[in-house]
């Protein structure tokens, strides 16, 4: 009796999962070589999953961008600190996460803005209200024989572009200080005006024209000195049709339709590159190490708006030297391009592709709602359509 017991305490021997599964007589013959492999495979597949979410970032809207309440198309201005807005007639002055610093309203309609580090503009065609940028009263300019047409904020000028009142009416550019005294007037005859600006800590006056009245088209750049009424210097090119003009702090770039051509500020050409077929979408300039870079945004000259950008062709150059040049091929689907300080930032309906200067790829951000225009506010602020909405993008 006690050794039945016994018997029936003993443990069942275990059963193998060929066994269990009624398979007889098979054996696992592996070499270190295929356990190895056999192991390897797991993790690479877990390695690859962890660098491609490392690389695709999921959007969340709370953690990267502002939604704000103002109009995608509506009058705005953004410094590095603060945006600018006008919304029924009143100014609004916010930090960079939104919060209200201050407003004012204005009896006038119709408004328009522009600034600067030291001026606020509001102005229509009858009227410009100019303030510093935190309300501090500057002066307003109220004409009676002219129309404002436009304006440009410097350090310590402001210029309006004004036509007369006239049954020919003529076109000038008028410079006033920072406390309303006029300094400067620059008539626009006989040619179309293309760009103006001011540039430089002394507020260099700068406009590019088109003369057509000569037997060949003449693109014209003048700089002047609006604090001592004088003209510093004129550029003439024939040869080709310059369509855009940047003013850096030390350089001048010409974009025309055959060739980039790049000046310093004494007006001698540093050097000329071939850019045919190409249009330069954006542009900025980098100051590191004593250096100026400048980082130039091509796309080919079919591509219009809404269409589809297959690639883009950056041009970087120091201190007005030959560009060097990457062309970088894009995925389906991009809309917009953009430069950054030290990103290319391109757009489609559902994602946002970041890519270093060197044309290398950083990271996808993937959005939650469709993408329905972009507009770049500053070098690190973009303005994004959604269909949720309106949001700041800070790069």
């Amino acid at each position: 009796m006690e050794r039945t017991r016994r018997q029936r305490s003993r443990k069942q021997p275990r059963r193998s999962i060929s066994d269990i599964l009624g398979i007889k007589n098979i054996k696992l013959n592996l070499t270190k070589k295929q356990l190895l492999f056999f192991v390897l495979i797991p993790v690479a597949v877990i390695l690859l999953a962890l660098m491609i979410f490392g690389a695709v970032k999921l959007f969340r809207k709370e953690d990267t961008f502002l939604k704000v309440d103002f109009a995608f198309d509506g009058q705005i201005y953004a410094t590095s600190n603060s945006i600018y807005y006008i919304k029924d007639n009143v100014l609004y002055c916010t930090d960079l996460s939104g919060k209200e610093l201050w407003s004012q309203s204005y009896d006038i309609s119709s408004l328009e803005i522009v600034g600067s580090d030291t001026f606020i503009c509001v102005f229509n065609e009858k009227t410009a209200i100019v303030t510093g940028p935190n309300q501090e009263k500057r002066f307003t300019v109220t004409p009676r024989d002219y129309i404002i047409k436009g304006a440009y904020c410097g350090n310590d000028v402001i210029v309006f572009l004004t036509e007369t009142r006239e049954q020919e009416p003529s076109t000038f550019l008028r410079a006033f200080d920072i406390n309303g005294n006029d300094l400067q007037r620059f008539e626009i005859a006989d040619c179309e005006l293309l760009q103006y600006g001011l540039s430089g800590k002394i507020d260099n006056l700068w406009t590019l024209v088109l003369d057509c009245t000569g037997i060949e088209p003449i693109s014209r750049i003048t700089v002047s000195n609006p604090a001592q009424n004088k003209m510093t210097g004129i550029i003439e090119i024939s040869d080709q049709l310059v369509y855009r003009l940047i003013m850096g702090d030390n350089n001048m770039y010409l974009m025309g339709t055959n060739n980039l051509v790049q000046y310093n500020n004494f007006n001698e050409k540093l050097s000329e590159t071939l850019i045919y077929g190409l249009k330069c979408v954006d542009s900025v300039e980098i100051k590191q190490n004593n250096a100026t870079t400048g980082v130039f945004l091509f796309v080919s000259n079919d591509i219009g708006p809404g269409d589809d950008i297959f690639n883009v062709h950056l041009m970087t150059s120091q201190n007005g030297k030959s560009p060097s040049s990457v062309l970088l091929q894009l995925p389906k689907g991009i809309r917009d391009v953009f430069l950054s300080k030290d990103r290319i930032i391109c757009f489609s309906d559902s994602s946002i592709y970041l890519y270093k200067h060197n044309g290398e790829f950083d990271t996808e951000i993937r959005l939650e709602s469709r993408v329905t225009d972009v507009r770049k506010l500053t070098d690190e602020l973009i303005l994004i359509s959604e269909e949720d909405g309106v949001y700041l993008y800070k790069v």
